[in-house]
This record gives C-alpha cells, sequence and structure tokens, in this order.
C-alpha cells in the first residue's frame, strides 16, 4: 500500500523517518475492503510508540469546515511550545484559513486519501513533516 502514495509533488513518497513509516504502516493495515479506517479501527495501545507523534484531527462540516485537537502528542507539543488539544484550528492564529495545514486537512477530506508534506513551520523548527492519514 505504501507505494501507491504520492508525495506533494505527485512522485512516489519517500519516507524521511522510520516513525512516519510506521505510522503509515499502521493506518494502512486498518485500512480493510477499500474503506478507510474510522477512529473506532486505531487503538493507541498497538501504536504507544507511535502517540508521542500522534495528533487526532476532528473534523467540523457546518456551518464552515473547521479543524478541532482532541489530542496532540507529547513529541508534537514540544515543538511549537504550545499545546493546542482542545482547540479549534479558528482559534489558532497560525492555522486559520488560508493557512497550508488548514488546507492540507481539507485536501485530506476531500481525496480521502494521505497527504505527505514538508512544510514551513511555526516554531524552533524552519521546516516540518506533516502526515494526515483520513479516517
Amino acid at each position: 500500500m505504501a507505494d501507491d502514495l504520492l508525495g506533494e509533488d505527485n512522485l512516489p513518497l519517500r519516507f524521511r523517518t522510520g516513525v512516519v513509516k510506521k505510522g503509515y504502516d499502521y493506518w494502512g493495515s486498518k485500512c480493510a475492503n477499500g474503506r478507510l479506517p474510522s477512529m473506532h479501527d486505531i487503538n493507541p495501545m498497538e501504536i504507544r510508540r507511535l502517540m508521542p507523534h500522534v495528533a487526532i484531527v476532528d473534523v467540523k462540516h457546518e456551518p464552515e469546515m473547521d479543524f478541532h485537537y482532541p489530542l496532540q502528542g507529547t513529541d508534537i507539543v514540544e515543538h511549537p511550545y504550545s499545546d493546542h488539544s482542545g482547540k479549534w484550528f479558528s482559534e489558532i492564529p497560525h492555522q486559520k484559513t488560508p493557512r497550508l495545514i488548514r488546507q492540507y486537512c481539507v485536501k485530506v477530506i476531500e481525496t480521502k486519501m494521505p497527504l505527505l508534506v514538508n512544510t514551513p513551520h511555526v516554531g524552533p523548527l524552519s521546516r516540518s513533516d506533516v502526515r494526515l492519514f483520513p479516517a
């Protein structure tokens, strides 16, 4: 399944870290019969070592699309030095429309396909890999 995934340049994806590859492989193992995994298919106990690198993002479609972080892993929280758990993108200045992270989430919702991009980052890192796996 990893061979089918394309990067932002529409070339076959090259995973930059083992963590991203393991996350993608786990997500792919939860896809069944051409169906995307649901949140109920994802078991944090099965991916304990990955959880520090995981952010769960919920989608609200109405009245306008917005995204919510019910959970952000400790590794994610440490990078921007800010915990956005419990917040909506529309409440976070660097994630409001038309920011790239929001555009990426919309693309994943519309295409129902995973997305991996290397993007400018707010915080101590100048760039960051963004991995979005739809559920």
